[in-house]
């Protein structure tokens, strides 16, 4: 009777912990935010960055990332068996623990792939399965037996349609591919998301924002991300953990933030306190829990803005929000119920 028992209880945890818990705040999330000041905007053209500080760093892991993990050989990265669209199989070789954030893309293997969440992987952990989805539509032959990376991320539209990994998700992010390449007219025979990284037009143009926005993990010690604005809209936000991490992943959320500007006639500009209301209205939200790929848990909602955090032992290392609905965007619906945080800081 008692194996019996044991049996039963074994099986109720393994089920919970494969479904998401109910909507509930995230307590996580909430004194993240309590910590976090927002600073002045930063211009260049139609692209507008407010860098975001905090007043105290609760995790100082120093997290490898993909690039400098696949660089020193740390990491691989294989197609699943004889290839499988939307999974890859990562295997961490070293004794660190890597973060994968999701919208980085992997180039090689039978197609292109941009990674659809946040991973981490503990030392040694090998055979981790990753959601993928192809950003490469007309290709499906091998061109390497491992992925690489080219140090690029996907645009916050990608980046937005495989966080919340919908059935529609994989022809949505065809599908905007498409009208990105067309768009900046670039012409790409596998339809192929990289491709336009590549076209040098378009290179040269986001060269300029990169030399305009580079500093930007610079301006104070204390940076652990940005929210970012294209026009007068708010479209992303990425806060990390501790100035370390996200120093490391500046370079490519800024090329991509550029790379999403070029083919936008979007006008205007986005405040402050618009800034400082979009992050703290976050706080409000009710998230859903369930376990990380291999190590932390996952914290998501997508009431009004597209929110996922990564969390580990207890403390956010990556926060990606993104705009649903920015292109009929009302900033009155970031009420920040009276709050001050996060705080302005001049």
């Amino acid at each position: 009777m008692k194996k019996v028992l044991g049996i039963l209880l074994i099986m109720c945890v393994s089920i919970f912990q494969a479904q998401p818990a109910f909507s509930q705040r995230a307590y996580e999330i909430s004194g993240f935010i309590e910590t976090l000041e927002v600073g002045t905007p930063v211009n260049y053209q139609n692209l507008t960055i407010i860098p975001v500080y905090t007043t105290r760093i609760s995790d100082n892991t120093s997290y490898s990332t993909l690039d400098e993990a696949l660089s020193r050989g740390w990491l691989t990265i294989s197609e699943m068996g004889g290839g499988s669209v939307n999974e890859v199989m990562l295997s961490n070789h070293s004794g660190k623990y890597i973060y994968v954030m999701g919208g980085e893309i992997l180039t090689g293997c039978r197609q292109d792939r941009i990674v659809g969440r946040d991973v981490l992987i503990a030392p040694r952990s090998y055979n981790v399965v990753v959601p993928v989805y192809c950003v490469e539509e007309g290709r499906w032959t091998a061109k390497s037996d491992k992925f690489y990376s080219k140090n690029n991320l996907g645009t916050y539209r990608l980046r937005a349609v495989a966080q919340k990994a919908t059935a529609e998700s994989q022809s949505n992010i065809w599908s905007s591919i498409r009208d990105s390449n067309s768009s900046l007219s670039v012409r790409s025979t596998t339809q192929a998301y990289q491709d336009a990284y590549e076209d040098r037009a378009v290179r040269s143009r986001v060269i300029l924002y990169e030399q305009k926005f580079q500093y930007v993990p610079n301006l104070n010690r204390d940076t652990v991300g940005v929210v970012v604005a294209v026009g007068g809209e708010i479209v992303s936000a990425d806060v990390f953990a501790n100035p370390q991490i996200f120093r490391k992943l500046w370079p490519k959320i800024l090329r991509s933030s550029a790379f999403s500007t070029i083919s936008s006639r979007r006008g205007g500009y986005v405040s402050q306190r618009q800034a400082a209301d979009f992050l703290s209205s976050l706080r409000h939200n009710n998230y859903y829990r369930c376990r990380g790929i291999d190590l932390g848990e996952e914290l998501s909602s997508a009431s009004g803005v597209n929110v996922k955090a990564l969390t580990y032992m207890g403390r956010v290392l990556h926060l990606a929000a993104f705009n649903d609905y920015v292109d009929h965007c009302n900033h009155e619906q970031w009420d920040n119920h009276g709050d001050r945080i996060p705080v302005i800081r001049r």
